[in-house]
């Protein structure tokens, strides 16, 4: 189970690279977002997501689950606002490895430990909240696809 996650969470971030390549990072995504502006969001995301499965992991409420999205995926925009594109991408690569060797270390029967909390229908536990990260960074790539097409 924990080299499968791991290996999709390379997957994922693996083609979330692939379809930035050739791209500028001033392409607009949304009327809102740019590539860098997308990318600075999923880096945030994925330090709150080891720090939400720390806090999980601790029988915690994870934190980001009381917190308005909006404005802390703009925080996460706002802080990456001065970076260069490059510097983006470099940081990236430096966040999915904060996440991948906390998996890595992580023994695989705490992957599905459910400390009673959840989110709308969902049990959460550090396995719910991978696959989350998952299927976050492919969202993104169908829309960076998306974006690159209508070029």
């Amino acid at each position: 189970m924990k080299q499968g996650i791991v290996d999709d969470l390379k997957k994922a971030r693996k083609e979330l690279l692939s379809v930035t390549e050739g791209l500028t990072g001033d392409l607009r995504i949304t009327k809102k977002w740019s590539l860098k502006d997308v990318l600075s969001h999923i880096i945030g995301w994925d330090y709150h997501t080891v720090r939400a499965i720390e806090e999980c992991l601790q029988g915690k409420r994870p934190f980001y689950f009381d917190l308005n999205w909006d404005v802390l995926n703009e925080e996460e925009v706002q802080k990456r606002r001065k970076l260069s594109f490059n510097d983006v991408l470099k940081e990236l690569e430096q966040s999915h490895e904060v996440l991948l060797d906390l998996v890595s270390n992580l023994p695989e029967d705490r992957l599905t430990e459910y400390h009673g909390h959840r989110w709308k229908r969902y049990k959460i536990t550090p396995q719910s909240m991978l696959q989350a990260a998952i299927d976050h960074d492919f969202f993104h790539v169908q829309k960076i696809q998306e974006a690159a097409n209508q070029q």
